[in-house]
């Protein structure tokens, strides 16, 4: 772990190993993923860019290794291959059979599902290990991340199985630092070096002012003397960048508001489908002359951006993105953002929004106002259920709960069927994170409503028999609560005492294990 202060040089130490692995006899890979500020909900992200590169370096390498490694993957996986595909793009791009979900990637355990996708991301890990060593994964910004990312760091860092050379690097800022800022002799030194100064008592007074201001953090002193041909000092880097950005071009700082919403990095043609509505955002478009590319290779000139593979573009750091971020006037800062996310929603249709659902979800959410509208809360919907299949329960909950802030207040009249997914998304999602308070908020909510069949509350019930049995070790409540389901289906159990108990037990597992593999249509249809 390489730990600092943002701009003591984390980042650019970690990435001095870049040249070294990839030009490595045999083939090594150094794969990258950066969490994002404005993005923090958004389940293992940084994991997900890492991999999605490994997967198109696999692509690169030629045919036969994608037919090695899918060989290797199938044959440890088999139909278990789905669950990677739900984290990782690309990975179509290495895997010549079409792949498909099995039933037991549907398996309602919440503890099933993690165990499963776990073992998944080992095994996937450990195969490229074998065609790449060393295999170094950087991923940059880990005090944003969320929990499942790092408890997927913790398993992967500790698999003992995996015997091939694996270097996980995570750089987070932290108060206690092993890699701090300038002291004022070394800020006099680099003043020196920058102005040709052979005496130190010449650049004295200029590098008091200048530790003072930037406390020598080095990415703060760098633009702090960049900016001070032109005017007086600034308090801190931020508002340094943003002064700068105010001078740019109407256009420009136009340009800035909307990438400074789509992340850390983003897609040449995702800003092409955003920049072309910029009439529908407020930007003035009657000052817009210059295309796309050319306001890309400005801001790439003023090093704000940074071109990187897949033809992407990046911010040069997170200060950066915050600047442009601010640039926007706080009071319409949010509802510019979900402006964004309506236009990236509409461009993209249903069929197509399944890569970026996470970060099309989380502009949509930005406003913190409860704003009724159906199609967004089926876009949560989807975002929750995303989160499940990959464990990310936190963000699950999150999910299932703005969209349930998005249904009318007759729901259980006008979307019943929304409603009772959205909220047992939520119970399973609470439960798994030990909520039972919560859990039991949203069971409650479904449980009361006489008018929906108890078949479409199976999942509110099977997380409570879930908790009952796992988490309380209440077997016996758990038995009878099944008794009572049943019953309510048309089914009937002779009584009998502790023999009517075993008796039932067995037919509760059998049942239990049939409903959480069968679609409720399905249930429904049967006599």
């Amino acid at each position: 772990m390489i730990s600092g202060y943002s701009g003591t040089g984390k980042t650019t130490l970690a990435f001095t190993l870049q040249t070294k692995v990839n030009s490595v006899k045999g083939g090594g890979a150094f794969v990258t993923g950066k969490y994002d500020q404005f993005r923090s909900g958004e389940p293992l992200s940084a994991i997900s860019q890492a991999l999605g590169e490994l997967c198109r370096k696999v692509a690169n390498e030629g045919q036969s290794i994608c037919n090695k490694i899918e060989e290797a993957l199938q044959a440890e996986l088999q139909n278990e291959v789905f669950l990677l595909t739900q984290i990782i793009p690309d990975m179509d791009r290495i895997m010549t059979t079409k792949i498909q979900s099995s039933k037991a990637s549907h398996d309602i355990n919440s503890d099933a599902r993690q165990t499963r996708l776990n073992y998944a991301l080992r095994v996937f890990t450990r195969v490229m290990c074998s065609f790449f060593s060393p295999l170094v994964i950087c991923l940059d910004d880990l005090q944003w991340a969320d929990v499942s990312s790092l408890e997927i760091i913790e398993l992967l860092a500790s698999d003992v199985q995996n015997k091939s050379a694996l270097m996980i690097i995570g750089c987070y800022r932290s108060n206690e630092m092993e890699l701090g800022n300038l002291g004022k002799e070394e800020v006099n030194q680099a003043i020196m070096a920058l102005l040709s100064v052979d005496k130190k008592s010449h650049t004295d007074g200029l590098a008091s002012i200048c530790y003072r201001r930037t406390m020598g953090n080095p990415f703060f002193l760098f633009e702090f003397l960049k900016l001070l041909e032109e005017e007086a000092s600034t308090e801190n880097v931020v508002d340094l960048l943003q002064r700068k950005m105010k001078k740019l071009p109407q256009e420009t700082q136009g340009f800035l508001h909307c990438i400074s919403c789509l992340g850390a990095s983003f897609t040449i043609k995702t800003i092409d489908m955003i920049w072309k509505h910029r009439r529908m955002i407020g930007i003035d478009s009657s000052t817009v002359e210059s295309g796309t590319e050319e306001l890309l290779a400005t801001l790439v000139e003023e090093n704000y951006l940074e071109t990187c593979n897949n033809y992407k573009y990046r911010w040069t750091h997170d200060n950066v993105e915050q600047a442009a971020s601010s640039l926007i006037e706080e009071d319409t800062r949010a509802s510019f953002r979900r402006s964004i996310g309506e236009i990236w929603y509409r461009e993209l249709g249903e069929d197509h929004l399944a890569p970026c659902l996470f970060e099309v979800a989380n502009l949509l959410n930005t406003t913190g106002i409860d704003v009724v509208n159906i199609d967004y809360a089926k876009i949560n919907l989807r975002a929750a259920e995303k989160a499940r299949e990959i464990s990310a329960f936190d963000s699950c909950s999150n999910y299932a709960s703005q969209g349930i802030n998005m249904l009318p207040e007759n729901k259980w009249d006008s979307e019943p069927g929304l409603a009772v997914k959205l909220h047992s998304l939520a119970a399973e999602a609470e439960g798994f994170l030990g909520h039972h308070s919560r859990m039991d908020s949203y069971c409650n909510e479904v449980l009361s409503q006489s008018l929906i069949p108890t078949l479409e509350k199976k999942d509110v019930y099977l997380a409570k028999l879930h908790r009952m049995a796992n988490a309380e070790l209440q077997y016996v409540d758990a038995i009878k609560l099944c008794l009572v389901i049943l019953k309510d289906l048309g089914c009937t159990f002779p009584g009998g005492g502790v023999v009517g108990l075993m008796k039932a037990l067995i037919s509760m597992r059998k049942t239990v294990k049939m409903v959480k593999q069968t679609p409720t249509e399905v249930l429904a249809s049967l006599p």
